[in-house]
């Protein structure tokens, strides 16, 4: 693929909330609750593929929180060859 090629189309997105400093405690009850559903299913080979190549630098906790995400939205990922 070229530099520059268009391979989607550009939406506009409306900010809900921005998350401030002391909604980390929910987040952390998010992240507790979303790694159940990465413990309760088999995890993907293309989302195990993705995390395995995740830069170094990710934290453990950061790796279980987007496989978490990739797991649950999976959906939206291409699974065929075309």
């Amino acid at each position: 693929m070229k530099a520059g090629t268009s391979i989607a189309d550009v939406h506009p997105v409306t900010i809900v909330r921005c998350v401030q400093p002391d909604d980390e405690w929910r987040l952390q009850e998010e992240e507790t609750e979303l790694m159940s559903v990465s413990q309760s299913k088999e995890i993907p080979a293309f989302v195990q593929n993705l995390i395995h190549n995740v830069h170094d630098s990710l934290p453990q906790s950061t790796r279980q929180v987007l496989t978490n995400v990739l797991v649950r939205h999976q959906g939206v990922f291409s699974q065929s060859e075309g």
